[in-house]
């Protein structure tokens, strides 16, 4: 059997790695964290992707948190 191109390869995990993230950050991960650490440390897009990701969640958690004000 042909193995991937490694421009697909990479895309499907890639697709693997991005469908974990918000396991990732809420603490709820399984798998191999070794390589999808390896792979966010490696991919600049996954990278920037799970840094917004985080910024994203870190404000709907203060959001949460705040006191609602009076009109």
């Amino acid at each position: 059997m042909k193995s991937p191109h490694p421009i697909e390869h990479h895309r499907q995990h890639c697709r693997e790695v991005r469908e974990k993230m918000s396991d990732h950050i809420d603490g709820e991960f399984e798998g191999d964290r070794k390589a999808f650490e390896r792979h966010i440390h490696w991919c600049p897009n996954c990278w920037r992707i799970l840094k917004n990701l985080r910024l994203t969640v870190a404000g709907l958690r203060r959001l949460r948190n705040r006191a609602p004000t009076d009109s």
